[in-house]
C-alpha cells in the first residue's frame, strides 16, 4: 500500500535560510554577521567560554548603540581554563543594558541568541567572544532562524537559562 504524501513547499529568502558561518570570506565573517544581527533584533543573549578585551573592542560601537537604544541582553561565560580577560569582563559591566554572569565550572558552549518579535536567530558553533574567533580563526558555526517556541530554539534557550 503506497501512499503519496504532499508537502507544501515554503520559499525562504536567502537571508532566512540556515547556513554555515566560517571566516573564509572577510566580507561575511562571523563578526559581520553577528553585528548585523545585533542591529536588527530587540534582545540578545550570548554564551561563550572565552571573552577577551579584543573581542569586546571589535563590538564596542555596536554595544554602545545597543545601550543607547535600550536593547537588553545577557552574556554568560565561565571560569573554564581561567582564560577570560578580567579587563573584558570589567568592560562589559560598563553596559547597564547587559547582564553579565560567570558560570563557575567547565562551560565550553558557544551560542548567540537574537530575538525579534516572533523570530529567533541562533548561532551555535565554535566561536568565542575573541577578535580572532570572530574574524579569522577557522571556525564553524551554524546560523538558523526559528520561532521562539520551535523545538531546538526552545530547548537551546532553556539550557542557557538553566546555566
Amino acid at each position: 500500500m503506497n501512499q503519496r504524501i504532499e508537502y507544501n513547499v515554503v520559499e525562504f529568502s536567502e537571508e532566512a535560510k540556515s547556513r554555515i558561518l566560517s571566516n573564509n570570506d572577510p566580507a561575511s565573517n562571523v563578526l559581520s554577521v553577528i553585528k548585523g544581527e545585533f542591529l536588527d533584533y530587540v534582545s540578545f543573549d550570548l554564551s561563550v567560554a572565552f571573552i577577551t578585551a579584543s573581542g569586546i573592542q571589535v563590538l564596542a560601537e555596536i554595544l554602545s548603540q545597543l545601550r543607547q537604544r535600550g536593547i537588553k541582553g545577557g552574556v554568560l561565560t565561565s571560569t573554564y581554563l581561567c582564560f577570560n580577560d578580567p579587563d573584558a569582563l570589567r568592560k562589559l559591566l560598563e553596559y547597564p543594558n547587559i547582564e553579565t554572569r560567570v558560570y563557575q565550572g567547565d562551560l565550553h558552549a558557544k551560542g548567540y541568541f537574537f530575538n525579534k518579535r516572533g523570530i529567533s536567530t541562533i548561532i551555535i558553533g565554535s566561536s568565542n567572544l575573541t577578535q580572532t574567533a570572530l574574524t579569522c580563526n577557522k571556525e564553524w558555526n551554524v546560523l538558523f532562524r526559528s520561532f521562539p517556541t520551535g523545538d531546538i530554539a526552545h530547548k537551546t534557550k532553556a539550557e542557557f537559562e538553566k546555566l
